[in-house]
């Protein structure tokens, strides 16, 4: 009550009539108040649709039709997705050569892109993943082009937002490098060589570099990494090495599904907590 009576004669009116409905859910008040987060009941429950206005479409299956975490796959699946861009940027990258300042040039022209298409308003939802689609296109061609020795014993996985398919324009790219077991110096002398690459032409890397035994036990150890393993998504290299992965997160051998439930609800009250 007492920040509406301080932010009442501030607030400002939204320029646009579009973009005051997506604001205040189809009524003008105090930004303040209902900017981020003016919900309407029941929409906890709910996914978004591809409508500009950002309307809702309810849940008719079961929860775990729309995001079962041991059964991603490739985001190539959704088949309403098309970006001509993209398929045309493997051969583009081939023929200037694959040098970096080429993977840079097109990654800035796809930014570029999509930059224009979110100033046009196309629904943001459409964008993060077709962010995360462009990341997929240009690390699986650096993997297939610098790492090819390690196509098939190593694993190059999306987790974190990335894995979920969800990218925002100055998102890390969370990476894991799955790999069959302790790198010798060759390797990682050929992985340090892969991650400076992707930092040259400009993606910010987050990257882990981990055998499925360390996986397993960080993930029992840290309720956080499990998470951010519960989203992980194979872009390139060896399918066995992230079925492996999978079977070993499973809710059969690590946090079944009740554990993992209220050790985040711990973990969301003592992050609360923390914050006041």
């Amino acid at each position: 009550h007492d920040l509406h009576h301080r932010a009442d004669d501030q607030r400002r009116q939204a320029t646009r009539e579009v973009a005051a409905r997506r604001l205040d859910c189809g009524h003008q008040r105090s930004l303040a108040l209902g900017a981020v987060g003016a919900h309407r009941a029941g929409d906890g429950l709910r996914l978004r649709s591809a409508d500009p206005r950002g309307s809702l479409m309810p849940i008719d299956g079961p929860l775990e039709e729309f995001g079962s975490p041991y059964a991603r796959g490739p985001l190539e699946t959704d088949h309403s997705f098309s970006w001509p861009l993209l398929d045309l940027l493997p051969e583009q990258l081939a023929s200037a050569g694959g040098t970096s300042e080429a993977y840079a040039s097109a990654l800035r022209e796809a930014q570029a892109n999509l930059k224009a298409r979110f100033e046009a308003e196309e629904p943001v939802e459409t964008l993060v993943r077709a962010r995360a689609r462009l990341l997929d296109v240009v690390l699986r061609e650096a993997w297939r082009t610098r790492l090819p020795q390690h196509d098939g014993d190593w694993t190059l996985v999306a987790v974190g937002g990335y894995g979920r398919g969800e990218l925002h324009p100055f998102s890390d790219v969370d990476i894991l490098i799955l790999v069959p077991a302790a790198l010798d110096e060759a390797g990682r002398q050929a992985l340090e060589t892969f991650v400076t690459f992707l930092w040259d032409i400009g993606i910010e890397i987050g990257h882990s570099v981990r055998t499925v035994d360390e996986c397993r036990s960080a993930a029992a150890a840290d309720v956080g990494v499990m998470t951010t393993l519960v989203e992980a998504r194979q872009l390139a290299g060896s399918a066995p090495l992230v079925a492996a992965l999978l079977e070993a997160l499973s809710p059969q051998h690590l946090w079944p599904v009740k554990d993992f439930f209220e050790a985040k609800v711990r973990e969301q009250n003592e992050r609360h907590a923390k914050a006041n």
